[in-house]
């Protein structure tokens, strides 16, 4: 039996008493103790049962104003915690408003994103928030109809294997929109016929695979769904739920293509990125849609030794950079001659000099400004899309640093360029090792798998469709 917490700061003295008394005293002295405690007891728990009955709350018949004013402080920070309140209580389920359709903008679970690798023949997938480093698991019965091309705005894009249909699948709430099939499209805009026979990858056929990269652009209603074609075809289409085919968006070059990098949603507009670094802003509200420039001073040419990736800054919802890289920067040195500033510094990869800059898009002045650090962030770059993320959130990833794909790694020699190499003490670091499969699926060799090794995966898609 315990003793109670003032006899124990005392148990010196206890003990030497009981030393040097007769058993009668010892007994008595056990009995008093004894009803001491049991006296005690009894009075904390009418104590507690006293307090229980003042103090509770009838919490599920809370005022409707005070679940709305929660429900809505919730929804401003997470869908998932306005969804976690709104399935602890039926009365405040009933007192709030649903998911809604699935292209509700306030619902769209912006900072989640689905880690690429899963166990094999399953639909359950591992959400991870990259602002609060919050996990979830879901099962996603859809993943075993359909084939899971990336994601627009949080939303998962599909496409139905046997119609090839495009959806948008809300991972939390479960809500689908359907859109037509890829391969009904229709381009708006004449395209040039080409003066020079068309490369092999040049074509007319659309096929998912193709699909690598989405946005959601808000300036309609209801919202339009834009997709990055890439390989044999390379246009940007766009489409509403309910139309009966994908439309195409110009400026077309010689050979009839549309020849951007990147894109990314802002503000609810859909931004573009050419390989070079000038940036347009799709105008749906033209006669015919079209890109105009909002960036076009990038002091940058020959576009097959530049690549330039849009990637949200901090605050994802409000700015934007532009990571480039440039290869081979001897073979044209008037790439960074012009500039103000000392510019980007050359280094060396594979035997190749290299540079990669960093730069902050001011869409007021139509110009790039130089980022000289990123800060307590790191970035990763591909072609699908491309993450900013918080080193103070994810310790693990290496501040002030660019994380390129697989991919890219590939092609370009290294995995990660740190802004400012004091702190590490190199510019660069040696490329990952991946295994690439005869399905051209792509894993990373190193087990367990660290958080980098699913984010260099996770924004560079290009897969060929055996999911």
């Amino acid at each position: 039996m315990g003793v109670s917490p003032d006899l124990s700061a005392r148990g010196g003295n206890k003990k030497n008493m009981g030393a040097g008394a007769s058993p009668a005293v010892n007994q008595e002295v056990r009995r008093s103790t004894m009803g001491s405690k049991r006296s005690r007891k009894r009075n904390l728990a009418e104590g507690f049962g006293r307090t229980d009955v003042t103090e509770r709350r009838d919490w599920p018949n809370l005022m409707p104003e005070l679940v709305e004013d929660i429900a809505g402080r919730l929804l401003s920070l997470d869908v998932a915690e306005y969804l976690r309140f709104r399935a602890a209580c039926k009365r405040w389920r009933q007192g709030t408003v649903g998911a809604g359709d699935g292209l509700d903008r306030r619902f769209r679970p912006r900072d989640w994103i689905v880690l690429s690798h899963c166990a094999a023949g399953t639909t359950r997938r591992r959400l991870l928030n990259l602002a609060t480093a919050a996990r979830a698991d879901v099962d996603l019965p859809a993943l075993s109809t359909h084939h899971h091309l990336g994601s627009a705005d949080g939303l998962l894009v599909l496409c139905d294997r046997a119609t090839e249909a495009v959806r948008l699948l809300n991972p939390l709430t479960g809500a689908l929109t359907d859109f037509p099939a890829i391969t009904a499209w229709v381009s708006l805009a004449p395209r040039p016929t080409s003066t020079f026979p068309l490369p092999s990858w040049c074509s007319d056929i659309v096929d998912p695979s193709a699909i690598d990269g989405a946005s959601i652009d808000d300036s309609t209603s209801p919202p339009t769904l834009f997709l990055c074609l890439r390989g044999r075809v390379r246009w940007i289409v766009f489409a509403r739920p309910g139309d009966q085919h994908w439309l195409s968006v110009g400026p077309y070059d010689f050979n009839g293509q549309v020849m951007y990098k990147s894109l990314l949603s802002l503000r609810g507009s859909t931004y573009i990125a050419s390989k070079e670094g000038y940036i347009w802003e799709v105008d749906l509200h033209q006669p015919v849609p079209w890109l105009d420039y909002v960036v076009d001073k990038t002091m940058v040419g020959y576009s097959t030794l530049v690549a330039s990736y849009l990637v949200p800054s901090e605050d994802a919802r409000d700015g934007m950079l532009v990571v480039r890289y440039i290869c081979n920067v001897n073979a044209h040195p008037d790439l960074l001659l012009g500039r103000p500033g000392p510019g980007p510094e050359v280094f060396t990869a594979q035997g190749v000099p290299r540079c990669v800059e960093v730069l902050e898009v001011d869409l007021a002045a139509g110009r790039l400004v130089p980022v000289k650090s990123l800060g307590r962030r790191a970035v990763f770059v591909g072609q699908t899309q491309c993450l900013s993320v918080s080193t103070e959130t994810f310790p693990s990833l290496a501040s002030n640093a660019v994380y390129l794909s697989c991919h890219l790694q590939e092609a370009s020699g290294f995995s990660i360029y740190y802004l400012d190499p004091g702190s590490s003490g190199r510019r660069t670091e040696p490329v990952q090792e991946f295994v690439f499969s005869h399905h051209l699926e792509v894993s990373p060799l190193h087990r367990p798998c660290r958080l980098e090794d699913y984010l260099v995966c996770y924004v560079d898609r290009i897969r060929m469709l055996y999911d």
